[in-house]
């Protein structure tokens, strides 16, 4: 493993970016494309809403024209009658052909056939002036021209009236069969959606497995492994195999820890082998051996300074007391002449003055002595 626990760690949350991120694309991409299907689908359900609207509105007013027409053969007598359901039935004749015009309008639109309300529209206006002109005939003050007049357009309606609730009941199964169209792909776009959701979590799901697997088998597991000699080497073990295979941060945690574990065992072994040194050396001292030293060579830093150290205080106790018992083994033979000379400090030190000043002071004693015995004789 060459790669830096970082980079391994940016390349997978590269990955996990760019899988978020094609996702989210994806998923964005279906939801637009859904929407505008949705808005499509909308503006096309509305349009045949308002075909089936102006079907019906051309119905009801086509109704209520040929009803004002009967009322004004019924009611014409009277001259404001006559005038109200004359306006009624031209008004209600405008409002059904602007109707079938609007319906043909809307009609092409959607790409349906326009042709039978064509048709519808001819005919509207050519029956409008067939009862136009039958009512040319009627005579407000006489009663029996109503029947004449009739007589002249009578059942001319029903053809048309039957086509008009043909064009509605065909305009409203149009309607009903786009609303079921829409009905199924909406749901069909909704089970894509929940697809791509789907599709969505289980990629998360996988990625966070593969990166729970990366953090566990990349850091978890070989710190585990690195703490481990720790706790060992701290007990005092310093012979673990430590066994490098990668180049990462964690592998230059192991390779530093292998280089102060040889570094830790080899002080360890110098101190415990100073340690027996200093031992014997001690030993040999309380014995009365003062010749004992520590071996120097081989030894660096501290334990060179504390080996240095030890065989010079042996050096000095040595040469200290070995002056002193000079000087003493000189009193004992008579000679009291004999002096320490060298430089001592501390305890050695008050002990150069004792011992010469014990010599000093027998010195002083021999030749009073030796006075009075010259005096006496």
């Amino acid at each position: 493993m060459n790669q830096t626990i970082a980079a391994r760690i940016n390349t997978l949350a590269g990955f996990l970016l760019v899988a978020t991120i094609a996702v989210s694309v994806q998923g964005w991409h279906s939801l637009k494309a859904g929407a505008a299907d949705n808005a499509a689908e909308a503006e096309r359900l509305a349009q045949y809403e308002s075909s089936v609207n102006a079907a019906r509105v051309a119905q009801v007013s086509f109704k209520i024209q040929v009803q004002e027409w009967k009322n004004i053969l019924l009611r014409g007598t009277a001259p404001e009658a006559f005038d109200k359901h004359s306006k009624q039935f031209k008004d209600m004749a405008q409002v059904t052909q602007a109707s079938l015009v609007e319906l043909k309008e809307t009609d092409t639109k959607l790409g349906l056939d326009v042709g039978q309300i064509e048709q519808l529209v001819t005919a509207h206006q050519e029956l409008g002036d067939k009862y136009l002109n039958a009512l040319k005939h009627y005579d407000q003050n006489d009663a029996a021209s109503a029947h004449v007049v009739d007589g002249l357009v009578k059942g001319m309606d029903r053809a048309l009236n039957d086509k008009l609730d043909a064009v509605v009941t065909k305009a409203r199964e149009q309607m009903e069969r786009l609303r079921k169209t829409s009905v199924i792909l909406a749901q069909a776009r909704l089970k894509s959606a929940v697809s791509i959701l789907v599709v969505a979590v289980l990629m998360a799901i996988a990625l966070g497995i593969t990166a729970t697997y990366f953090i566990r088998r990349s850091i978890v597991t070989p710190l585990a492994r690195t703490i481990g000699y720790f706790k060992s080497i701290s007990a005092g073990k310093f012979d673990n195999e430590i066994v490098i295979e990668r180049r990462d941060e964690i592998g230059e945690v192991l390779s530093a820890l292998r280089a102060m574990q040889t570094k830790l065992g080899a002080d360890v072994a110098e101190s415990t082998q100073l340690a027996e040194q200093v031992a014997l050396v001690v030993k040999n001292a309380a014995l009365g051996n003062l010749t004992s030293r520590i071996e120097e060579t081989g030894k660096a830093s501290i334990f060179a300074t504390l080996g240095s150290n030890v065989n010079e205080l042996m050096s000095t106790t040595e040469t200290a007391l070995g002056e002193v018992a000079r000087v003493l083994a000189a009193l004992a033979s008579g000679d009291l002449s004999q002096r320490i000379t060298a430089d001592y400090s501390g305890t050695f030190g008050q002990l150069k003055s004792d011992a010469n000043a014990t010599g000093e002071k027998l010195s002083s004693i021999i030749e009073e002595v030796r006075a009075a015995a010259d005096c006496r004789r």
